[in-house]
């Protein structure tokens, strides 16, 4: 649960992210809904926009989420930037 510091009342959310795969679709297809051992950090990137798709209101951001697997240490600052909204709740 995370407080909104805005109204300080409590909301549930999840962290997700995109990771880089050589499995075949059929692979990939196989694994949907497993959990896998780590931790999902966010990472510091270049600004880019972002259209919240409930309001159309559009926000800059300068983070994107990143899996970490576990004994390693958190992610280094990116360097590409994600614009799309699949991206970013990917």
């Amino acid at each position: 649960m995370v407080r909104s510091a805005e109204s300080g009342q409590y909301y549930a959310t999840i962290k997700r992210c995109s990771v880089t795969s050589t499995l075949d679709e059929e692979a990939c297809k196989a694994m949907l809904g497993e959990q896998l051992e780590g931790k999902i950090e966010k990472v510091q990137c270049a600004p880019y926009e972002f259209m919240i798709p409930q309001t159309g209101e559009v926000i800059e951001l300068s983070h994107r989420w990143s899996f970490v697997p576990p004994g390693t240490s958190t992610v280094p600052t990116a360097i590409s930037t994600t614009t799309s909204y699949e991206d970013v709740l990917a």
